[in-house]
């Protein structure tokens, strides 16, 4: 497995965390409840990374990864890991990151305050993010499209096992296990007028040729089928294959017991 690191932490997250918030006075009060890290996903489909190249690619993680130092200032030095998995079915970078803003205290003095609510505050602020994103990325060169609003496509999201249980996942890779693409073995026409020699050809048009563009017809279906049983799966196996690494590197929305204290991640 080919990993690019744009940032590697040396320590596990928490001690990197608790490093960086005492090397920058960070302030804010933190609960055992509190959001002390973020962590995002940078990719695309095969497509885009194939048309554009491996230097483009680890251009494209850089780009993404200066845009998260610059979004509502966060800086760079609050990025905790930024691990790229270049040579993977599709090419992603994983990111890790401390929600800090800046603002003042009750003195009115600035100061920099863990507070993931202020981070995303506003009703569309993962909308706003998407939005900055697409702007910076297409800026450098690459050619993205940007989503569809969901007030237009009416999407839902789903977990991984609620897609499952939708899609009938486990039935589908039996069916794949199964299945047969093999075009069956059938009499060639041309063998058979042979055999025929002179009769009516009535029986060559009405009933052989019918019947073997029947079979193709099937055999193409078949295929059509196995294509989309096929990318149904690899979707949920994908979907699988990013929570496996998200809980290598940290356990999404649990608690995290270190030195006698708590912090959720989220």
């Amino acid at each position: 497995m080919l990993i690019d690191y744009i940032k590697k932490n040396e320590l596990t997250y928490i001690k990197e965390f608790d490093i960086i918030k005492e090397k920058y006075n960070l302030k804010g009060q933190i609960r055992s409840n509190s959001i002390i890290m973020c962590e995002m996903v940078f990719t695309s489909n095969q497509k885009f990374f194939d048309e554009i190249g491996y230097q483009e690619s680890k251009r494209y993680f850089q780009e993404s990864y200066n845009f998260i130092c610059n979004y509502k200032n966060l800086g760079e030095e609050n990025i905790i890991s930024a691990v790229v998995h270049i040579d993977e079915d599709t090419p992603h970078m994983h990111l890790l990151f401390i929600p800090v803003v800046h603002t003042k205290d009750k003195q009115g003095n600035k100061i920099d305050k863990i507070c993931s609510r202020d981070f995303w505050k506003g009703k569309n602020s993962y909308r706003d993010l998407q939005n900055a994103y697409f702007k910076h990325i297409s800026e450098k060169g690459f050619n993205l499209e940007r989503g569809e609003l969901v007030e237009i496509t009416n999407r839902e999201h789903f977990s991984v096992q609620e897609y499952k249980q939708i899609t009938n996942y486990e039935n589908t890779k039996q069916v794949l296990k199964d299945i047969k693409l093999e075009l069956p073995e059938t009499p060639n026409v041309k063998d058979i007028k042979k055999i025929m020699l002179n009769r009516d050809e009535k029986i060559e048009n009405e009933i052989i040729k019918p019947k073997d563009e029947l079979i193709q017809k099937l055999h193409q279906e078949n295929v059509s089928l196995h294509k989309e049983l096929s990318k149904q799966a690899n979707i949920i196996d994908k979907a699988e294959k990013f929570e496996t690494e998200r809980k290598q590197d940290v356990d999404k929305f649990e608690i995290v017991k270190e030195d006698d204290q708590e912090y959720e991640i989220y």
